[in-house]
């Protein structure tokens, strides 16, 4: 299994759980947790693959509406880089 997979299981297991845990013990909606799972997974994912969370996030938001969707696999954590980043 590829790095990639790993990681999307591990994410897609961690957000389940985050999002069935506090739900619960909180009494609050699931949506609510279910966005802070996926805003942690992004995270986490990026500090996995080495790369610094608040310039990935930062650098793919800024380009994600020009990007060509079939590049698209550049902005992923385990493909980007720093020096990569535009201004």
């Amino acid at each position: 299994m590829t790095r990639s997979r790993n990681s999307e299981r591990e994410a897609r297991g961690l957000r389940s759980e985050l999002v069935r845990v506090d739900s619960r013990r909180l009494n609050l909606p699931p949506q609510r947790f279910k966005s802070a799972a996926i805003a942690y997974t992004l995270i986490e994912t990026a500090k996995l693959n080495g790369a610094d969370p608040q310039a990935w996030l930062t650098d793919v938001l800024a380009r994600i509406a020009d990007h060509p969707i079939n590049q698209v696999d550049q902005l992923l954590p385990w493909n980007w880089n720093q020096e990569n980043i535009v201004a």
